[in-house]
């Protein structure tokens, strides 16, 4: 499973393509690389601030349960009130910013449905859609990373023809243009990225897109506790 610290990982936003449920192919890159883009349909959306505060609203609401939980680990006669109605809050909130999260990126990663490619910017910000690639020079080789760093031992050498037209197209794109990252979300759900490291194309595929959020919240059961009410 590639790092959050990968060049690609930063970018990816795990809850954007584990949403999508048919083939789509997004670009992630600078205004300065689209030379090689011609896009059909511009729609500027901005960054949205929803993923920063739900994970803002989900840090309070673990910061406060873990609070409680102290208290009742260690037999504490009381436990505020305060407590247990600011964490119903924050997970209220958190939880609004989910379902947002989801209406957003379902919005997005609809405008797969047109033929062409989904143009982000790397604070992804989407720009347009039905982008078409106009780059032709195919790379020689590709390389399959399996570890988050393209080390030498952890690379095999791949033949691109292995590959359908929307796969090679984008790695037609990414080669040519060092800075961008690419996604290719297939029917199936399986998920590639690829981007240039150096003089070679590297390639990660099956990408497993849960979120850390997702991965460390866990609850245990509570004790019951008398309600010390704030005056």
């Amino acid at each position: 499973m590639p790092s959050p610290r990968s060049p690609w990982g930063r970018l990816s936003g795990g809850r954007f393509c584990s949403k999508i449920n048919f083939p789509c192919r997004v670009i992630v890159g600078p205004r300065s690389l689209r030379k090689c883009l011609d896009v059909y349909w511009l729609v500027p959306v901005p960054p949205s601030p929803l993923g920063i505060n739900f994970a803002a609203f989900t840090i309070q609401m673990d910061a406060v349960s873990e609070e409680l939980q102290g208290l009742l680990d260690t037999d504490a006669d009381d436990v505020p009130a305060l407590a247990y109605m600011e964490e119903g809050i924050f997970e209220s909130d958190a939880e609004d910013c989910e379902r947002a999260i989801t209406g957003s990126v379902r919005f997005i990663s609809s405008l797969s449905c047109v033929d062409g490619l989904i143009l982000a910017t790397p604070e992804l910000a989407i720009k347009g859609f039905g982008v078409e690639i106009r780059t032709k020079k195919e790379p020689a080789s590709i390389f399959i990373s399996t570890t988050a760093e393209p080390h030498k031992r952890a690379i095999r050498r791949v033949d691109p023809s292995h590959y359908g037209t929307r796969h090679r197209s984008m790695m037609r794109y990414c080669f040519a243009n060092p800075k961008s990252v690419g996604f290719v979300i297939s029917q199936d759900g399986e998920i590639r990225a690829m981007t240039r490291v150096g003089g070679r194309l590297i390639m990660w595929e099956n990408l497993k897109v849960l979120s850390y959020l997702e991965m460390g919240r866990t609850k245990r059961p509570r004790k019951k506790k008398k309600l010390q009410t704030e005056e």
